[in-house]
């Protein structure tokens, strides 16, 4: 890696933090990854490091988030719905998931379809009590 591309991940782990604050996670995620992909190229201890807990942080956020909306859903009474497998693979930290289902042949409809089974099965066997 060049001085130029170092330079330009440095750049890049700078844009991460706005993004964030826009509420753009999934380009945030793509660009401390990428930012940590040039600070380990050049061996950036430090940098790495603070790429690696940016993304820790972000992580958070989103788990943080899911959580808030299934209590939510429970609170109103409603069921909480779980992310669709297409809407999932389209996020960047999926990305070799779908690489692999599309390298295996794999119809991710039907996979749809077998979760929304299983998911089914498991909610009515908890409202029976059995879970």
């Amino acid at each position: 890696m060049g001085e130029g591309e170092y330079e330009l991940a440095k750049t890049r782990f700078n844009l991460c933090f706005p993004l964030l604050r826009l509420n753009r996670l999934g380009e945030a995620q793509q660009v401390l990854e990428r930012s940590l992909t040039g600070f380990r190229d050049v061996g950036d201890l430090s940098n790495e490091a603070n790429a690696l807990s940016a993304l820790a942080d972000l992580w958070n956020e989103r788990k943080d988030r899911e959580q808030d909306s299934m209590r939510q859903a429970a609170a109103a009474g409603r069921r909480y719905e779980l992310p669709r497998l297409a809407d999932l693979l389209e996020r960047p930290e999926f990305e070799p998931l779908q690489r692999t289902l599309a390298e295996r042949g794999v119809a991710v409809e039907a996979m749809q379809g077998r979760i929304d089974e299983l998911v089914e099965e498991v909610r009515r066997e908890v409202e029976a009590g059995g879970g």
